[in-house]
């Protein structure tokens, strides 16, 4: 789906060298993330697919690193007339 993946690396010589790294998803739908939570669906494709980058880019180290993704939930569209406007 996203064509870039944010990661959050610690520069070289800071921090520990299993320090965790975070990946942001953004905003997604929220059926979308209650597939994720089962465990299918197409941000599970794509939570695979950004681990695969980060490992080939050498990112996350080849002794075991924790890996930290954030996914939001967006907010519902409400539809009818606001309340602020009676």
């Amino acid at each position: 789906m996203s064509s870039e993946i944010p990661a959050k690396k610690p520069p070289a010589g800071e921090g520990e060298a299993n320090a965790p790294i975070v990946v942001d998803l953004g905003k997604k739908k929220r059926g979308r993330v209650k597939k994720l939570r089962k465990g299918r669906g197409p941000l599970l494709d794509d939570i695979i697919d950004c681990i695969a980058k980060l490992r080939e880019d050498d990112t996350i180290s080849k002794e075991a690193q924790p890996v930290i993704i954030v996914v939001r939930e967006k907010q519902k569209k409400r539809k009818g007339m606001p309340f602020s406007l009676l």
